[in-house]
């Protein structure tokens, strides 16, 4: 497992953004696909469809476009050139203004969107669909709703958590089904990306040894996670440590540390024996 970590993001994911330069990527761009992730470009591109892209070359207005922005991959339209090496570019769904965009950071132009299993049309829509429309208005419904209620649920959790014995029922469920993981800095270009090694259960008492490779490594990190998602993580070189706010108090800080300390102790150990 490999995963970015950067603070207060427990659960950030690697994008091709983070693992290659734009210079790199602008040359193996055609071999990828990339879904679409979001309405900016309603209604040319919907959520969910699919984009395929080129070297941009040549960029004219009109034309759609992958480029880097915040770490992230970004598809809007061009409304225009630049006097210094850059483009104006913006969602087709946006009425702001449009954003300037440094030549270096774009990725490629999108040569065709495929929507389910048949290709659409580049052009800008005037007139969305009635089946679009209602595909947008329901997904902002249920994300809105899903937000809503996961506020709802941690405010109750919060609340909850002030009953002594739900504070200690919580605890034990936890310890019953959190495992833990150490995480060794990948040597890759993204400054917050870590290959993590499964190590057991709460407070590490599965473990019978660290992997080898914590032993050398100078840069490393602890996470918890209940199945795929982080609970909580602990760096031992900054002493950061950054909990759910679903899980704080119920004891992960104690098993982070823990776990610090037992391998610093492994450490020392095979130190003394090396001398």
């Amino acid at each position: 497992m490999i995963q970015t970590l950067n603070p207060g993001h427990l659960n950030a994911r690697f994008s091709l953004a983070d693992i290659l330069p734009v210079a790199g990527l602008a040359h193996v761009g055609h071999l990828f696909c990339f879904k679409v992730t979001s309405w900016s470009m309603f209604p040319t591109i919907l959520k969910g469809d699919v984009i395929t892209i080129e070297p941009a070359d040549q960029v004219l207005p009109g034309d759609i476009v992958v480029f880097r922005q915040i770490g992230t991959l970004v598809c809007h339209r061009v409304t225009g050139l630049g006097t210094d090496d850059e483009i104006y570019a913006r969602g087709d769904s946006t009425d702001g203004p449009s954003a300037s965009i440094p030549h270096q950071d774009i990725l490629g132009k999108v040569t065709a969107i495929i929507r389910g299993s048949r290709r659409v049309s580049l052009a800008p829509l005037q007139d969305p669909p009635i089946a679009s429309l209602i595909r947008i208005k329901t997904d902002l419904f249920l994300t809105e709703a899903y937000e809503h209620l996961l506020s709802l649920a941690l405010r109750t959790v919060a609340l909850l958590k002030q009953v002594p014995w739900v504070r200690d029922v919580g605890a034990v469920a936890l310890r019953k089904l959190v495992r833990v993981s150490v995480g060794v800095r990948a040597p890759i270009r993204s400054l917050d990306a870590y290959r993590f090694m499964p190590l057991g259960g709460w407070h590490g008492r599965h473990v019978a040894a660290f992997p080898a490779e914590c032993h050398t490594a100078d840069d490393l990190i602890f996470m918890a996670h209940l199945g795929c998602h982080p609970l909580g993580t602990f760096d031992p070189v900054s002493d950061e440590m950054h909990i759910h706010r679903v899980a704080a108090g119920l004891g992960l800080e104690e098993c982070l540390r823990n776990l610090n300390h037992r391998l610093q102790s492994a450490r020392a150990s095979a130190r003394s024996c090396a001398i």
